[in-house]
């Protein structure tokens, strides 16, 4: 695809559109257009908490700064036509070379392959491209891609398995556009992929833990920060000198290695599974330690340099004698939340932290023992995290997926509430596991997704989801009626087992684009892909899922 294909992407601001039911492969499955004074008409993030680089405020996820307020498409200054970037018609440096959209509609009615997203009809549209590895097709429909695709070592060899592991951030998008980490499957690396903002494969792959020596089950997480660079923490042997530790090193927008470093101060036994974001001023990191005979979780923050900020500086967010791990990280109000597990003699509660307060919801009997929560930022004051609790709605007690939301300007217990599949036949299932719950906020819009158990005699086995969820401020309510649909776009995708799912919201005009990630084990992508593999998806908002000639869901 040409550059200029790429750079002229956007969306068509639709004023309402009509929801149907998001099963039906014979019609259309739409979400509304963001709509009112919470919508940046760019990037769909809410003003002074925007969602993307480009916005008029903080982003939740901290790729925002401060700039020009309101957010625009750019002039059409250059002398170029409606419909074009100045880097595709000879603009100069000092126009709009360099600006962040689009410079007009084409002329005339919208048509697939213009490079402006009609989102009646396309469910993408990043102009003139049929590449194999572009994740929007030819005919203006989402397509999922292998973003790091195989050489087979023989002729129905497969080729060398990778898969995201169990961090809860392997993507990040910012300036530098979209990146993936991930760990090999079968052999200790970490490697890192970085994809456009549309969703093509940028060349190379980086080797991010080369020279250290990363565990099989690396973990890697990622951050992206706002100069185009992007941090990467793993599990690492021997970083520290005591087992395991938490590798961190950067990775310029050039693919150039920064220095390795060592997230953790106290080495003693084993540090491990870290979780890692940049908040809009600072990186913070946290992850779990074994210096006590238990696991406690522990936090350091970071300037863009990696260097260690201070006061406090290594900080302990759980340090009693039950255990505590599994910690993850949102952004919030500018700061940091984190969310954690803790079991304590066979009953487990989700802890939610703020620097300025704490929570916890349970007692309850513990969920899948790998599982992580998801946390969320829905306002200025109101988190909500998912996360997997042990349920006996049925005949024996098995993984199943629920919510509270945390009012951080009460001090109350927040409430477990049950978060129940609505398609077909999962929601007549309760004895059907559900596990790795994630959640995103893009712009205005927040979604959840999960992993479903498979089903006797079905060949789709485990399978990835997606929810969208309302969330209403000014009543503190969350509506939970929009039915769940597939993560992967193309059903013949969804054979065999699908795990591990991962959400990050992009900047893309006007609304931003939902990226995800996750492990296939499907083999259906053809001879390059590994047993597992990585596979990426970029879906602009709002969703349109058109129905397929294919059978596509």
């Amino acid at each position: 695809m040409s550059s200029d294909g790429l750079r002229r992407t956007a969306l068509l601001l639709a004023a309402s559109l009509a929801a149907s039911s998001p099963f039906a492969c014979n019609s259309p499955v739409a979400e509304p257009a963001c709509t009112g004074p919470t919508c940046d008409p760019v990037d769909g993030g809410t003003d002074g908490s925007d969602a993307f680089v480009g916005s008029d405020g903080v982003a939740p996820d901290g790729l925002s700064t401060a700039d020009a307020d309101p957010d625009a498409p750019p002039p059409d200054d250059a002398g170029d036509g409606p419909g074009q970037e100045a880097a595709s018609d000879s603009a100069t440096t000092g126009s709009d070379a360099a600006d962040a959209g689009v410079d007009g509609p084409p002329p005339g009615p919208p048509v697939c392959g213009d490079g402006w997203r009609d989102v009646a009809t396309e469910e993408c549209d990043d102009g003139a491209s049929a590449l194999p590895d572009d994740s929007c097709t030819s005919d203006c429909r989402v397509r999922d891609v292998l973003p790091v695709p195989g050489v087979p070592p023989a002729p129905g060899i497969a080729p060398p398995g990778r898969k995201l592991g169990e961090g809860r951030h392997p993507l990040a998008a910012g300036p530098g556009g979209v990146a993936v980490v991930f760990e090999g499957a079968d052999s200790p690396s970490v490697g890192l992929k970085v994809l456009d903002s549309v969703g093509a494969p940028l060349a190379g792959v980086v080797d991010v833990a080369a020279g250290a020596n990363p565990a099989l089950e690396a973990n890697p997480v990622v951050a992206a920060l706002p100069n185009g660079s992007h941090v990467v923490a793993w599990n690492d042997l021997g970083i520290d000198g005591d087992e395991l530790g938490v590798g961190i090193r950067s990775v310029a927008a050039t693919g150039a290695l920064g220095g390795l470093k060592t997230a953790n101060a106290s080495t003693l036994f084993a540090q491990m599974d870290p979780d890692i974001l940049w908040t809009g001023s600072e990186l913070v990191v946290v992850w779990t330690d074994w210096a006590s005979g238990t696991s406690d979780v522990r936090l350091r923050r970071f300037d863009e340099k990696l260097n260690p900020l201070a006061p406090p500086g290594e900080q302990t967010l759980a340090g009693s004698a039950a255990f505590e791990d599994r910690a993850v990280l949102a952004v919030f109000n500018g700061d940091w939340a984190a969310a954690y597990r803790i079991n304590d003699s066979g009953g487990e509660t989700i802890a939610v932290r703020t620097p300025t307060g704490s929570w916890s919801i349970g007692p309850f009997l513990p969920g899948a023992t790998e599982d992580r929560p998801g946390l969320v930022e829905l306002d200025a004051t109101h988190l909500l995290v998912v996360f997997t609790l042990g349920s006996t709605s049925s005949a024996s007690t098995v993984s199943r997926l629920a919510f509270a939301i945390v009012d951080t300007t009460s001090f109350g217990s927040p409430q477990a509430l049950a978060l129940e599949p609505l398609a077909a036949p999962y929601a007549s299932l309760p004895e059907l596991v559900q596990r790795d719950p994630t959640a995103v906020r893009v712009g205005a819009r927040v979604y959840v997704g999960w992993r479903s158990g498979a089903i006797p005699g079905q060949a789709q086995a485990e399978e990835l989801w997606l929810k969208a969820l309302s969330w209403d401020e000014a009543t503190a309510t969350l509506d939970l009626s929009a039915p769940e649909i597939a993560l992967p776009r193309q059903s013949t995708h969804a054979s065999d087992d699908q795990r591990h799912g991962s959400l990050a919201g992009a900047p893309l005009w006007p609304e931003g684009a939902l990226v995800a990630a996750w492990d296939d084990y499907g083999r259906v992508f053809g001879p390059n892909e590994g047993a597992p593999d990585v596979v990426f998806e970029l879906l602009p908002l709002p969703i349109l899922r058109l129905p397929d000639q294919d059978g596509g869901s």
